[in-house]
């Protein structure tokens, strides 16, 4: 008897054990989405700014407000800049 109560303790644990690997895979993969948007919008944002960066240093102004305006509606800032 003692047998059969230790395979079926293995088999809880062995199930037990699927269902965390699932669930931490499941959170993996999550979490590997959220790093992938958030370097994407990193990057994105640095393409913003350096925009803005050249323009001031080309001191083309028409150039530098548009930059900025990409900037404001990337980051969307829309009302609170006027």
């Amino acid at each position: 008897m003692n047998f059969w109560n230790e395979r079926e303790e293995l088999r809880h644990l062995r199930e037990r054990y699927e269902l965390d690997k699932a669930q931490w895979r499941s959170e993996y993969w999550s979490l590997h989405a959220e790093w992938e948007a958030a370097v994407y919008h990193n990057r994105r944002l640095q393409g913003v700014l350096l925009e803005i960066v050249r323009a001031y240093q080309a001191a083309d102004h028409n150039q530098l407000r548009e930059a900025v305006e990409r900037a404001v509606d990337f980051l969307g800032l829309d009302e609170e800049v006027e």
